[in-house]
């Protein structure tokens, strides 16, 4: 059994408290994923091309995919994400809980216990997440009407891609990812946990004990949206680096070799406004799949895992 330091301000987060971040974690994932994913091909689709196309805004978007491919069409890369990023999701919550949890002992500040724990839970999370990350958005750009050359499901898609580009492949742009989402992270879960202890602490919910499911949903959303607008241009950079294939490298000199080489290269084309285009589409997905999550996590957590009466 994990034990405390004496004096510590701070207890350690026992075994069955890790269990319940995990259970509550999985489900919240995959439900937050479900609800949102249309919204996440629509931002794929919008910052995968250059200049002005059909896929231009959310609405434009959305009615191209469906007119042409279907409801299907918008859920392109979900089993991936289903099969994949829900342990993954399990894996970033549960990471964060257990290492602000061992932070706060120490004595380490509030706000950098949140912005570590975030970036910390990113690169541990990752290991998983970037390999569906790039099936999920490969499948997700890939257009109906070209169908040369698509990928017919995510694992036929995982599949090619290790075939035709080796382990280097499914883990491309991991560091870019690192750069995309743990600046996220960080931001996301210091914006969230403020915003939580203002409203926790303001005079209509002071005595309630716990925030009601409502005011999760205002938190999330609001820390999800901010944090994903800031870190847009890198995670343009992110996507347009994953997206690429390799084996058309011979019909045309790859252009994003690197994270930075992404950001210089989309800068230079398309200017500042190139390398925020999706922002908006990227914002509401983020911070309705961020509010969903972290509510039904803590909705969860707290149906299936009740605090023993005092």
């Amino acid at each position: 059994k994990l034990r405390c330091p004496e004096g510590a301000r701070c207890r350690c987060m026992q075994p069955s408290e890790i269990y319940e971040v995990a259970v509550s974690s999985s489900i919240a994932g995959i439900v937050g994923r479900a609800a949102t994913h249309p919204l996440d091909t629509c931002k794929a689709r919008i910052q995968s091309v250059e200049g002005r196309t059909v896929f231009s805004g959310i609405g434009s978007t959305l009615q191209h995919t469906i007119r042409n491919e279907g409801l299907a069409g918008l859920y392109r890369g979900f089993p991936a994400v289903a099969l994949g990023g829900t342990p993954a999701a399990c894996i970033y919550l549960t990471t964060y809980e257990v290492f602000k949890s061992e932070a706060s002992r120490v004595g380490i500040a509030e706000s950098a216990v949140h912005l570590s724990a975030g970036m910390v839970a990113e690169t541990v999370s990752c290991i998983i997440f970037v390999p569906v990350d790039v099936v999920k958005e490969r499948l997700q750009v890939q257009r109906a009407e070209a169908s040369s050359g698509n990928y017919r499901s995510s694992l036929h898609a995982l599949e090619m891609i290790t075939k035709t580009e080796g382990l280097r492949g499914i883990y491309r742009g991991y560091g870019a990812t690192l750069l995309s989402f743990g600046p996220f992270s960080a931001l996301y879960f210091a914006f969230y946990e403020k915003l939580k202890a203002r409203v926790a602490s303001s005079e209509f919910l002071a005595s309630s004990g716990r925030l009601p499911f409502w005011a999760t949903l205002a938190c999330a959303s609001t820390a999800g949206g901010a944090a994903a607008w800031l870190t847009s241009p890198l995670d343009m950079a992110k996507l347009r680096l994953q997206v690429q294939r390799r084996n058309a490298a011979a019909a045309e000199k790859e252009q994003y070799s690197s994270f930075a080489t992404s950001i210089q290269t989309i800068f230079r084309r398309e200017g500042l406004r190139g390398l925020f285009k999706g922002s908006i589409a990227r914002v509401a997905f983020t911070a309705p799949n961020t509010a969903i999550t972290m509510a039904v996590f803590e909705k969860v957590r707290a149906a299936l895992f009740p605090p023993p009466p005092t």
